[in-house]
């Protein structure tokens, strides 16, 4: 069960924690309170496709309720090397990850 997330970057990095009272995601500067064991996804997908990409894109998501319950982030250097977008979304209090693609169905 995934409930924090930290992402670090060139700049410096930000923690994405669930908050399992709301299904909200809060975004902070500093990391979680509760113990975390801290584990390496850079040779995961979809992180290994979003490395060395700069980040383009980010969006706050709403639900209907209009609580934020996720963040989008789009990674891009060239149009060339296409774009990587990553959504985490709170869903039964545990952060998910969805990578998202682009429909070529050109009946939508």
């Amino acid at each position: 069960m995934l409930i924090s997330l930290e992402l670090i970057f060139e700049n410096g990095r930000i923690f994405h924690e669930a908050i399992p009272e709301t299904d909200e995601i809060a975004i902070k500067s500093m990391p979680p309170e509760d113990a975390c064991i801290a584990v390496s996804v850079k040779d995961m997908e979809p992180w290994s496709f979003a490395l060395e990409r700069e980040v383009l894109w980010v969006w706050d998501l709403y639900n209907q309720g209009r609580y934020v319950d996720g963040r989008q982030y789009s990674f891009c250097n060239t149009v060339a090397e296409g774009e990587v977008i990553v959504q985490l979304m709170v869903v039964a209090s545990q952060i998910v990850i969805y990578i998202v693609t682009e429909s070529h169905n050109k009946r939508l």
